[in-house]
C-alpha cells in the first residue's frame, strides 16, 4: 500500500506545481495512515483471536469514520489546501486504499479456509 502511495504521489508531483504536491500529500496522507495502521492492526488481531475478529473490524470502521471526519474538516479549515485537488485526491486513495484492504482481508480469510481440514 505504501509503495503504491509513493509511486501515485511521485507521478502526480511530477505533473505539478508546489501547490498541487502540498493538495495531494495531505490528501494521500490520512487515507495512506489509516490503511496502515489499522491493516496491521486487524491482521494481528485476526492472528490472536480468531473469535473476536469481527469486534475488532467494527471498531476499526468506528475509528476510521472518526478519524476520516476530524481529518478532512480540521485540513480544510487550518490549512491553505484547495478543495477541489484535495477532495478528489483523497476520494481516489480512499477507495483504492480499501479496496487494497479488502482484497488482502480476503487473502488473509482464504489463507486460513485453505488450512482447515
Amino acid at each position: 500500500m505504501i509503495a503504491a502511495a509513493l509511486a501515485v504521489w511521485a507521478g502526480v508531483a511530477a505533473m505539478g506545481d508546489a501547490a498541487l504536491r502540498f493538495d495531494v500529500t495531505l490528501a494521500m496522507a490520512g487515507p495512506l495512515i489509516v490503511a496502515v495502521v489499522t491493516w496491521i492492526w486487524m491482521e494481528r488481531a485476526y492472528r490472536r483471536a480468531r473469535a473476536r475478529f469481527t469486534g475488532h473490524m467494527t471498531a476499526a470502521f468506528g475509528f476510521t469514520a472518526v478519524f476520516f471526519a476530524a481529518y478532512v474538516a480540521g485540513v480544510l479549515t487550518l490549512t491553505s489546501v484547495r478543495s477541489v485537488p484535495f477532495a478528489v485526491a483523497f476520494t481516489a486513495s480512499f477507495v483504492t486504499l480499501h479496496a487494497m484492504e479488502a482484497f488482502f482481508l480476503r487473502r488473509l480469510l482464504q489463507g486460513d479456509a485453505a488450512t482447515r481440514p
